[in-house]
């Protein structure tokens, strides 16, 4: 019970947190309940009947056509306008962009490899390159006009 009050109050306070924060709170907290069963210390681990608020998942909302119009005059000639067209017209997450590396982007078949992502690590204070998201490779096969500028951007 006074873990289920816990996972309550977080919800309940005055600045809540949020559904997926208390399920981040709920893992660490019944992973080391866990490791004191497997130890002999609990017979059963307290965290298990607890329920978790719902962690519900935002629709995406691409950019209509107006919005777009605006987003591109509003670039143009921007210092990182190159970056924000691949974005744009890839649907690359903002990690997997900055990630990108000239072996992953085959300009004779047209496509790009996500293979990984640039993170910053905020405890290190550092960027490193991980896996994707997912841990999963995939290949994306961008409109001409993208590899145009990767192509120019190369060069």
């Amino acid at each position: 019970m006074d873990i289920q009050h816990l996972y309550n109050a977080l919800q309940n306070q005055e600045r809540p947190l949020t559904p997926k924060t208390i399920k981040n709170v709920h893992g660490i907290l019944h992973k080391a309940l866990q490791q004191a069963v497997e130890l002999g210390y609990l017979r059963s681990n307290p965290s298990d009947p607890c329920k978790l608020p719902r962690v519900e998942k935002h629709e995406i909302q691409p950019l209509d056509e107006a919005a777009t119009k605006e987003f591109l005059k509003a670039i143009r000639g921007h210092r990182y306008e190159d970056i924000y067209l691949v974005t744009l017209f890839t649907g690359m997450r903002e990690d997997e962009v900055l990630g990108l590396s000239w072996r992953h982007v085959d300009f004779v078949l047209g496509n790009i490899i996500i293979a990984q992502q640039l993170q910053y690590k905020r405890g290190r204070g550092e960027y490193i390159i991980t896996s994707p998201k997912n841990s999963k490779r995939r290949t994306i096969t961008p409109v001409l006009f993208v590899m145009d500028i990767l192509r120019r951007v190369k060069v």
